[in-house]
């Protein structure tokens, strides 16, 4: 299942998005240099280097020494990006049970072609991207299956939203000019 949702925001959900985030220089972005989690099946620093800033909103649970939800906060925006949440699981006509993640992810040419082919997590979950923000419509998001088959190719255009089963691998094609904004959303 992948399915897009283009022009999924309201306006005020929007321009509010874009001058709390996009546009904000003071909204806090931090250095990650890797787009793969420890537990990567090459867990080599130079093989997994992949620079670009995020605002981790919500904690993987695997990435936490507790499973409690409240210690996995780690933004005071968490209330607003999980109320997002709700309406746009109302929007695309999902339910869900759990968020697992919460982060808004900014990359930018690194002097890589692409992010490295991953899942989120090594358990069942359902992804969410939406689309804040890009410079460069040829960054997109690359859907495969296990046989390394391109199954969908995602172009960045602002206030669309993707949803599809996050056993399925992904990688992002690196943006050449500019920038690239998604919130990013795993659940069950």
């Amino acid at each position: 299942m992948i399915k897009e949702y283009p022009n999924i925001l309201n306006k005020k959900e929007k321009d509010f998005l874009k001058k709390a985030v996009v546009n904000n220089g003071a909204f806090p972005f931090y250095l990650n240099t890797s787009d793969v989690d420890n537990n990567f099946k090459f867990n080599n620093p130079k093989l997994n280097y992949f620079p670009f800033f995020a605002h981790t909103v919500l904690v993987r649970p695997e990435q936490s020494d507790d499973a409690n939800k409240k210690l996995r906060i780690h933004s005071n925006t968490y209330n607003f990006f999980t109320d997002l949440f709700s309406k746009l699981s109302k929007r695309c006509k999902f339910k869900y049970e759990e968020i697992f993640r919460i982060s808004i992810n900014l990359t930018f040419n690194n002097g890589k072609e692409k992010s490295h082919v991953h899942v989120d997590h090594y358990f069942p979950h359902k992804q969410l991207i939406l689309y804040l923000h890009s410079d460069d419509k040829d960054a997109c998001t690359c859907i495969i299956n296990k046989k390394n088959k391109k199954i969908k190719k995602i172009k960045p255009s602002p206030n669309k939203a993707v949803v599809f089963h996050g056993v399925l691998d992904h990688y992002q094609i690196v943006p050449k000019k500019g920038y690239r904004v998604v919130l990013i959303y795993t659940f069950k």
